[in-house]
């Protein structure tokens, strides 16, 4: 997480800390309960985003397992099919 400390104020200065890869610009004067209020809230929405993609992950194995089992039922419904055929 990166925190732009600055005295600069301006709209430009914002926009350009931003497109630096700044994730906020504070400007002076601030106050430590401020920073560290900020670090939490990044920190917060940073586990969020975690539990979201792990549970994302899961979801995908889950759902190639289920589509390899059907896959495979198939396999063996066309099997059978061929057979009866014969």
């Amino acid at each position: 997480m990166l925190v732009i400390l600055s005295r600069r104020d301006g709209v430009l200065d914002r926009i350009k800390g931003r497109l630096a890869g700044a994730h906020a610009y504070v400007t002076k004067p601030f106050t430590t309960q401020t920073i560290i209020a900020l670090v939490q809230a990044h920190l917060g929405v940073a586990a969020v985003g975690e539990a979201a993609a792990q549970r994302s992950t899961s979801l995908l194995h889950a759902h190639e397992h289920q589509e390899g089992e059907t896959g495979f039922q198939r396999e063996g419904q066309c099997r059978d099919r061929a057979a009866g055929a014969r």
